[in-house]
């Protein structure tokens, strides 16, 4: 009677579980089905600060024409961030700041010329901690870019364990990127 009891409360938990998952799963659907409404809405909702970042981010993802004039250096989080000019859609030059690793996802490009120009990534004085994106796996491995470097010329061989407790974003970004 009392294997009974158990396997049943085991089975309750379990359906339990997959009422909680599918209801979450028809959250996510509802929320994929209005992308440019939850966009707006995320939008309106996030802080004034956040808020200009995402406006900006987009923009300079619009944008015709991009430069990026200089970079600033957080040295509490370890992060560049870059000032850039760029055409906007009024045809206005806007001048704006984004973290460097949001500029080189966007045009890379430019990242790697700013940096040529300016004596190379290593004037941070920052390592090579901060993972771009994941260019290949292997059995126990991650083959990484880094922010601020080009593939080509810098591609590094991780152990994914280091990678999932330092960039687990990067992973993420990974498994969702087509094949």
């Amino acid at each position: 009677t009392h294997e009974q009891n158990t396997a049943t409360q085991k089975k309750q938990r379990r359906h339990n579980n997959a009422d909680s998952t599918t209801q979450t799963q028809q959250h996510r659907l509802n929320s994929t089905n209005s992308t440019t409404q939850t966009q707006q809405h995320k939008l309106d909702t996030l802080p004034h600060t956040d808020k200009m970042l995402a406006e900006s981010t987009q923009s300079f993802e619009d944008a015709s024409e991009r430069h990026i004039t200089e970079h600033s250096i957080d040295q509490a989080s370890q992060t560049v961030n870059s000032t850039i000019k760029y055409r906007s859609a009024t045809s206005n030059f806007v001048t704006a700041t984004l973290p460097k690793i949001t500029v080189q996802e966007i045009d890379e490009p430019i990242v790697l010329n700013y940096w040529t120009e300016v004596g190379g990534r290593a004037i941070t004085g920052f390592g090579k901690d901060h993972v771009f994106k994941i260019l290949e796996e292997t059995k126990g491995y991650w083959a990484v870019q880094r922010v601020g470097y080009s593939a080509e010329e810098d591609l590094t061989i991780e152990e994914k364990d280091v990678v999932a407790r330092k960039c687990p974003q990067a992973i993420v970004k990974w498994r969702k990127s087509p094949s």
